[in-house]
């Protein structure tokens, strides 16, 4: 089973290297990660007042950023996106 994982990520790998433009796909990927999936990367924290929501949402963040420091420009891009389009 486990080398059947890694025989598909290695196709994926190669495939996705074979289209020749491998960072945008990446950051298309993350921005979708990002759309669909934080809510649940930070968690349910409907009950809480909405700045007990905003420093658990950096916590976690900050702590993805630690784990993986390529997420910083994409947290970065997004912020800044938000704050612009905030008015």
């Amino acid at each position: 089973m486990w080398r059947a994982l890694r025989l598909i990520q290695s196709n994926h790998r190669a495939l996705i290297e074979s289209t020749g433009d491998r960072k945008k796909i990446e950051r298309d990927h993350i921005e979708l990660l990002f759309a669909r999936d934080l809510r649940y990367v930070y968690g349910e924290d409907e009950g809480a007042s909405w700045i007990s929501r905003r420093i658990n949402r950096t916590t976690k963040g900050l702590q993805l950023c630690k784990k993986d420091p390529n997420l910083i420009p994409h947290f970065m891009r997004r912020t800044f996106r938000k704050l612009l389009h905030s008015k």
